[in-house]
């Protein structure tokens, strides 16, 4: 399931490279016992961050990809309670480098890599989303890929959404609009809203395309450090999504209300 599942994530983010080519990890620290690490590969596809706390490992990771012909920035966010995309990729160092992680404390890839709250993934994504802005123009961000497995809370919300709101297929399946339109229906859209809102962005839309598997809900749960209070029954869709980001109207960016900019 994981080779199956690292194969689908290459292909998600694949052809988008980005600007360095080092091998080794940087520290910055943005609040006490908290790190958020860099991670860049041999090739200079991607660029990695991903949060630790006390020597601990966030299983969540923000990869950066630049498209210089078109100008443009996109966002995966990758989910794996072993190791990191870059290392399962042999991307990194070479096989006998042991100090790959070695900048500001070793992080062991055989350790469990935590997984955080709903709430603790979302501090974490706007910490990366910082450390990150002092790489990149992050107003160029267009996209931000994931599956939506490695949603945390919202994709137990979202399962019950499109369960309770749509009507699958004949033959069982429900469609990439309906899967997309539950997603929406979650707060998950607002609370990305609020953290890119520090670049004058926010969510278009959201679509899903691609082959797809179940997941069993209770393995999922157990898994994913769901909140106490959220429960489903219903079979969990690994399915690529993206969040489509455009620039907030010149109102919003300005934090003034668009009515209130035209008086």
């Amino acid at each position: 399931m994981k080779t199956l599942l690292l194969t689908l994530f290459v292909a998600l983010i694949l052809g988008i490279s980005c600007s360095s080519s080092s091998g080794k990890v940087s520290g910055n620290e943005p609040e006490q016992d908290t790190v958020v690490r860099s991670v860049r590969d041999r090739s200079g596809e991607y660029c990695e961050f991903f949060v630790v706390t006390k020597q601990d490992t966030s299983a969540y990771s923000c990869i950066f990809s630049s498209n210089d012909m078109y100008d443009r920035l996109s966002m995966s966010i990758y989910f794996d309670r072993t190791s990191k995309f870059c290392l399962d990729i042999n991307a990194i160092t070479a096989d006998n480098d042991t100090t790959a992680f070695a900048t500001g404390g070793v992080v062991d890839e055989n350790d469990k890599n935590y997984v955080p709250t709903y709430t603790q993934w979302l501090r974490e994504m706007e910490l990366c989303l910082k450390s990150a802005s002092k790489v990149y123009d992050l107003s160029k961000l267009c996209v931000i890929r994931a599956f939506s497995s490695d949603l945390s809370d919202a994709t137990v919300l979202a399962t019950n959404n499109l369960v309770d709101n749509f009507k699958p297929w004949q033959d069982g399946y429900y469609s990439y609009f309906d899967i997309a339109k539950s997603i929406e229906m979650t707060p998950l859209i607002g609370d990305l809203n609020k953290i890119l809102d520090e670049y004058g962005l926010e969510v278009e839309d959201v679509s899903c395309e691609g082959g797809f598997v179940y997941i069993d809900p209770d393995k999922f749960i157990k898994k994913f450090n769901m909140s106490i209070t959220l429960k489903t029954s219903y079979d969990i869709i690994v399915i690529p999504v993206k969040f489509h980001l455009k620039k907030q109207d010149e109102g919003h960016a300005n934090k003034t209300a668009p009515s209130e900019q035209r008086r």
